[in-house]
């Protein structure tokens, strides 16, 4: 294999081939692989089912090529796993996003070629049903056979060497801005459709504090009195937040969201709430910053890092029901506050720029292949 000769003679390939692996993460990834594809030779591997939510989220001219992955508990994976790996190994590096399956880590674990990892939740959320049986422990098995770990907080740095050790190489690298994979080129509508709205946006788990939200709402209603909560996301067990019925002030969306969906939610509404039980980082997070809209959060992990000292939005103790409500209120009723809010977001989304990020996680691939070459 041909390579380039670096100051510390360890040679790594001229132009190395990245397989970019990924389960979920869709949105996180295409943006990273949009402009990864324009500075190293990127092939995305996408599972299947998900073949046409990626298509409308990859540019034109980024590789892509698709894996069978049938569901956890179907045999097949013994047949499928294998058929992956073998096509990994013609790679140069492959990086990994968190897959939380354990076939494909347990499989992963076995595979010996260069591996970097990107890990978004370092510990697993209080709560998260989507959770599969093993898959921890398998993710565990996975990371003592990775060469790099990427993470997207200092805080998530630390704890990551906690488990890992001190010798292998752990960056944090921001998670980046996705405007371009929802709405392209065009900037987001600026001022809301509905001035009073706030929006509780992704999958309904009980660490992230709808109900929480839903107590603060109705604070917050005494001083907004046409303030209404948009829910839009799949969840169980509504019933436990809500009651019996559900409030006539409530928008309720319980089901997956289209991404041709995603602008009218967050462009239509005025404040996104992150009310959240804990948290390492949030996409959510970011898309309020794509679509420049304020943020309601709790202050811990990535999102005390992503809104601090309350640049972008207000930040409130968990479960803090009143100082929620005060934060929405101020937010909701507070032109001034709301207006340099999104100022601070515009800063923010430059800060951000998927571009950057590619270069630095590129940088990261060549470091990382120094070392094992």
């Amino acid at each position: 294999m041909s390579g380039g000769q670096l100051a510390d003679n360890c040679f790594v390939p001229s132009s190395p081939r990245i397989a970019f692996l990924h389960l979920a993460f869709e949105d996180y990834s295409a943006a990273i692989a949009n402009e990864l594809g324009s500075i190293v030779d990127l092939t995305v591997f996408t599972p299947e089912p998900l073949r046409d939510r990626m298509a409308v989220r990859l540019g034109e001219g980024v590789r892509v090529e698709t894996f069978a992955k049938p569901r956890f508990r179907d045999p097949r994976n013994i047949r499928t796993t294998p058929e992956l790996l073998k096509r990994l190994r013609e790679f140069d590096l492959v990086h990994v996003q968190q897959t939380g399956d354990p076939w494909v880590d347990l499989g992963l674990s076995t595979l010996r070629v260069p591996k970097v990892v990107t890990v978004h939740d370092v510990h697993p959320h209080s709560g998260d049903g989507d959770r599969i049986p093993g898959s921890y422990p398998a993710r565990r098995v996975m990371h003592r056979t990775a060469n790099g770990f990427i993470v997207h907080t200092e805080k998530m740095r630390a704890d990551l060497q906690e488990q890992v050790g001190a010798e292998i190489p752990i960056v944090a690298i921001d998670h980046p801005a996705m405007r371009s994979v929802w709405i392209g080129d065009r900037q987001p509508q600026l001022a809301p459709t509905n001035r009073h709205d706030v929006l509780f946006f992704g999958r309904i788990w009980p660490y992230k504090g709808l109900d929480v939200l839903v107590k603060a709402m109705n604070i917050v209603r005494e001083y907004v009195p046409d303030a209404r909560l948009v829910v839009a996301g799949r969840g169980a067990d509504l019933e436990s937040i809500f009651g019996a019925t559900v409030p006539d002030w409530v928008s309720l969306h319980n089901r997956f969201i289209d991404h041709e969906e995603i602008p009218t939610f967050f462009e239509d509404a005025a404040v996104v709430a992150l009310p959240y039980r804990d948290a390492t980082q949030s996409g959510v997070g970011i898309m309020a910053i794509d679509f420049l809209r304020p943020v309601v959060s709790s202050s811990l992990g990535g999102l005390r890092d992503l809104f601090s000292e309350n640049t972008g939005g207000l930040l409130v103790e968990p479960e803090s029901v009143d100082e929620l409500a005060s934060a929405l209120t101020t937010l909701l009723l507070d032109d001034d506050v709301y207006r340099t809010c999104q100022e601070q977001l515009t800063t923010k989304y430059d800060q951000l720029s998927p571009r950057r990020i590619a270069a630095d996680t590129a940088d990261f691939y060549t470091g990382v292949l120094s070392r094992v070459g």
